[in-house]
This record gives structure tokens, sequence and C-alpha cells, in this order.
């Protein structure tokens, strides 16, 4: 069962998914704004002693007191201003709600009514990961009715499962055995609040053409 502090972490992960269309009302140059803006947050004020402590707190894993650096908030932070680099915007709007609400739901479920282990992670359940996919999916294809450029349901629908689909592939695997002790920058580099969006954009960007 979940404490207390990992509901909380995980409401706030599923919460992130409201602002993910937020590229759709505003220009490029702006939308790529956005996570610089939060970067700085993370990186000189939510800091174990910094300005917004609090903010910390509420967020932090205990492998961030020893960084000082809310690391996965951080790395969730790039992948989304690179998604919106690359790809079309009705593209990096999806994954980021692909990865807050399938994410956040995964691990509600996985971790409450999880019973069979998965081969890959003994850590994750295959309940775990339908919980990740049925969320995403339907986030997916409830907003893409209003935001995709073509608005035939096959092709909503071939969107919205290469993104959920490839998005849940990517959590089951074990990122979980790279937090611990390893230094900073190899923590950074492997971790899925990067490569599910990265990798669920690529996919659905495939799906559009």
């Amino acid at each position: 069962m979940m404490t207390r502090e990992e509901y909380k972490r995980q409401f706030v992960h599923i919460f992130m998914g409201i602002w993910s269309i937020y590229p759709l009302f505003l220009t490029k140059k702006q939308a790529l704004c956005i996570p610089l803006i939060m970067a700085v947050l993370v990186i000189f004020f939510w800091r174990p002693n910094g300005l917004w402590k609090r903010g910390f707190e509420f967020m932090a894993r205990e492998e961030d007191y020893r960084y000082g650096i809310l690391v996965g908030p951080l790395i969730y932070i790039v992948a989304i201003e690179l998604c919106v680099f690359l790809f079309p915007v009705y593209v990096s709007a999806m994954c980021i709600g692909i990865l807050a609400l399938g994410d956040g739901f995964s691990t509600i479920i996985g971790k409450n009514l999880g019973k069979h282990k998965q081969w890959i992670d003994k850590n994750k359940t295959y309940e775990g990961s339908l919980g990740f996919f049925a969320a995403s999916f339907l986030y997916a294809l409830l907003i893409l009715s209003f935001i995709s450029p073509i608005k035939e349901f096959s092709y909503i629908l071939k969107i919205a499962l290469a993104g959920s689909i490839s998005g849940m592939l990517v959590e089951t695997l074990p990122f979980e055995n790279n937090r611990g002790n390893q230094r900073l920058f190899s923590r950074i580099i492997i971790d899925d609040n990067f490569f599910i969006p990265v990798v669920s954009s690529v996919f659905m960007y495939l799906a559009s053409l």
C-alpha cells in the first residue's frame, strides 16, 4: 500500500496533466519559455533550504535530499522542452498528459491493486501497466478529439494508441533500479520522466504521418 506522502506526490504528478495543453495557446517561442521558467524554479528556488522549502518537501523523494534538487520534476521539464521544440503542438501537448496521468495512475493502481509481478521489473505489476494504458489512452482520445488537425476517428484512435502503448511499454522498464547512490548525471540521463514523453511523442508523430 502507498503512504500518504506517495499519494500526494502521485496526485501532483496527475495534476500536471492539466497544464499539458498550454502549448496550444502560445506561440512556439512562448511555449518553449514555460519549461525554462519551471527549470529555474526547480534549480534555484525549490530546494531543501531554498525559498520554497515547503514545495520541495511536498514533492521530494528520499534521493532528492541527497542530491539537493528535485531530480524527477527537472527531468520531466527537460523532456517537455525537447518535445515542444521537436514535435507539432498537438503531439507535445499529448506527451505531457500521457506521462502525467499514465505514470500517476500506474503507481496508484499497481501499488494498491497489483498482484501479478512483471518479468522485466519485479517491482512493477501488470495491473499498474494496464492502469497506465487506460488513463493515458482515454486522456489522449479525449484531448485529440478537440485538437487534432484531422477529425477522422480512425486517425485520432491511431495516434492515441501509439502514444499510450509506447508510453506503457517504456514505463515497464526498470528505471527505478537507477535510483540510489549513482552520481547525479547518470541518474538524470536514465529516467522514465524523460523517456516516456520523448518515446511516446516519436510514435505519435509517426502515427500522424
